[in-house]
């Protein structure tokens, strides 16, 4: 303690030599003694060390999966009035993480200013105070690998001028094994990471220092409750050799001991346990005996008992699900205002899920719902109506109705809908209209079902006529049943789908000249769809076509009639069998079936046969 009295008073001696300003020595015993006296027992190796508030100092990321809340006193009471003392707090953090606060104050007493070759000429005070807070948090997992930072302040003040500068510590923390009772770890610090630089005036820069450690616990064979730890530490200040230490617990029971050796300096100490109901004391001794003077320290740490984490981890879920469903309200809020109904919806009952007890939430859902859906139906109105004119234009009445009709189970108070309603239904034949205002009435849904699937049937084995007389009471009666008019609106498009066919394949007859074949296919057309534009212009050229067929036939059954007669005068008066011939193969070329000129051609080549004998003989 003398020894560190005289370097403190020669650093004194410097202050009238630098003005106003002074020169501060860093690396008092402030900044790396111990927040309880373990340290001081151990020789202060503590880089590899988990779950102990030293780790703040040493390597912060031993503040990993911190068990419990604690709070730690610390005093030691030293030679000349110097007394060093401190508070600390740890506790848990987040997931499987932990934090610490410290606050160190050491009080140098009185101090005599000298100048060479004089008498004392004065007395002040000297104090070096420090706050630190860090956390330690895990990289991959606990097990794996952990880092830390620790964040210092510190204010020096001698004789009634203060410096002060802030650092920044960093550390890594890697599990080499852990076994039951067994556990083993490496661990990296370097302090000073971002160097502590203490001002007033003048400027002066804190070294930067590594350590590297390593700590092994481990149960001992047969002897109950015990349990051994051992550590060792390589200190390297930047620009300086290396420094080792070694040390070690015992513990038994309630009861522990401590030593250390760092170079030439030792440490001792002992500590005393007090557990109850998982809250639990524990006082600590220790001495750190170096080559000029001892120091001694007392410290007493205070555990509490352990957090029920399901209870944190559910006050932890409670205050995200309050995040979360204010997050997916503003969200809701937001589609809402631009107008996407069905997202607002979703999100509003997202928010709700989150956080049941807001029922505002759910009456806006479904409000936003019920926004949504009015929207889709006039999205659906709009291009059902857009349909409904072009079939209109394009004089399909029947399909022009059904989709009027959809538009009508979808708003039954759409104007529109209902004057074009009124004015396709003029359109339709009186007996039409007749038989659906009768059989709409009393039918039901059932018999709209077999009349849908009796009309298939008719269509099936081409039952037109029956057909024409089913198809029209079908469409006026299922408008006021939607599930049927899906139905319905197949069923036309087959129809559709016939008359097109039936069009085609007549004026495929007609251009053939089979006329009968197109008479059949015009008369479906007629059945089906009488007012077809496509069917009146068929019938003309059908009309035509049979004319000239008729007045063809008549022109040939004269000439026929002229050459037979001819025929007839050559054979009976003139006797020319041959010119009575050539007139009979004219006739049964134009028309084979002209049964008299066969018969009379058969008779000539009978008299010719016979007369060509005669003269033979």
């Amino acid at each position: 303690m003398k020894a560190l009295k005289t370097v403190l008073v020669i650093g004194f001696l410097l202050i009238p030599r630098m003005g106003s300003g002074f020169y501060v020595v860093e690396e008092s015993g402030v900044e790396r003694m111990g927040l309880t006296a373990r340290p001081m027992g151990t020789g202060a190796a503590g880089v590899a060390t988990q779950n102990d508030v030293n780790a703040l100092i040493f390597n912060p990321a031993g503040l990993v999966n911190y068990s419990q809340t604690s709070y730690h006193f610390i005093t030691s009471p030293m030679e000349e009035g110097v007394r060093y003392y401190g508070v600390s707090y740890a506790a848990p953090f987040w997931s499987q993480g932990g934090m610490a606060f410290s606050y160190r104050r050491l009080d140098y007493g009185d101090l005599e200013t000298y100048q060479v070759g004089t008498n004392t000429t004065g007395v002040f005070t000297a104090s070096d105070q420090v706050v630190t807070a860090g956390f330690g948090f895990p990289i991959v997992s606990p097990r794996k690998m952990s880092g830390g930072l620790s964040l210092r302040y510190r204010v020096k003040q001698i004789a009634g001028q203060t410096a002060s500068g802030a650092g920044i510590d960093a550390g890594f923390l890697f599990p080499l094994l852990h076994y039951p009772g067994f556990q083993a770890r490496a661990g990296v610090a370097v302090q000073e990471l971002v160097p502590m630089k203490l001002t007033y005036m003048e400027t002066s820069e804190n070294k930067r220092m590594y350590r590297v450690g390593l700590e092994m616990s481990a149960p001992i064979q047969h002897i109950k409750n015990t349990l051994a730890n051992l550590r060792w530490e390589m200190v390297r200040p930047e620009g300086l050799d290396a420094a080792h230490i070694i040390g070690g617990e015992l513990r038994w029971q309630f009861f522990s001991v401590m030593a250390g050796v760092q170079d030439k300096n030792f440490g001792f100490g002992m500590g005393f346990y007090l557990d109850k109901k998982n809250n639990s004391l524990r006082l600590d001794y220790g001495v750190s005996m170096r080559l000029n003077t001892d120091c001694h320290g007392i410290s007493l740490t205070w555990h509490l008992k352990p957090r029920d984490k399901n209870h944190v981890q559910s006050k932890r879920m409670d205050k995200a699900k309050k995040r979360w469903g204010k997050q997916a309200y503003q969200k809701a809020e937001h589609f809402y205002h631009k107008g996407a109904y069905w997202e607002a919806s979703e999100k509003y009952q997202e928010a709700f899920a989150w956080q049941p007890h807001r029922l505002e939430w759910e009456s806006k859902a479904k409000e936003a719902k019920r926004l949504a859906k009015q929207q889709d139906n006039k999205k659906a109105i709009q291009s059902l109506v857009r349909t409904a004119e072009a079939l209109e234009a394009q004089g399909d009445y029947e399909s022009a109705l059904l989709a009027w009709g959809r538009v009508l189970i979808m708003d039954p108070e759409y104007r529109a809908a209902m004057k074009a309603e009124k004015r396709l239904a003029k359109r339709l034949t009186k007996k039409q209209k007749k038989q659906v205002k009768t059989k709409t009435r009393g039918l039901k849904k059932k018999a709209l079902f077999n009349n849908a699937a009796y009309i298939q049937k008719l269509i099936q084995n081409k039952n037109w006529p029956e057909l024409s007389e089913k198809w029209p009471k079908f469409i006026g009666m299922s408008r006021k049943y939607p599930e049927i008019y899906d139905t319905a609106i197949r069923i036309h498009q087959k129809i559709k789908q016939v008359i097109e066919q039936a069009l085609n394949q007549a004026a495929l007859s007609l251009q053939q000249e089979n006329w009968q074949e197109a008479q059949k296919n015009m008369r479906v057309v007629n059945l089906m769809d009488h007012d077809n534009p496509k069917l009146a212009e068929l019938k003309l050229r059908l009309s035509k076509g049979i004319q000239q067929k008729k007045t063809k036939e008549n022109v040939t059954h004269e000439w026929l009639m002229e050459e037979f007669s001819l025929a007839v005068r050559a054979f009976y008066q003139e006797e020319n069998y041959a010119k009575a011939k050539r007139h009979l193969d004219k006739i049964l070329e134009k028309d084979p079936s002209f049964q008299q000129a066969a018969e009379l051609l058969e008779k000539i080549e009978r008299l010719t046969q016979s007369t060509q004998k005669s003269r033979a003989f």
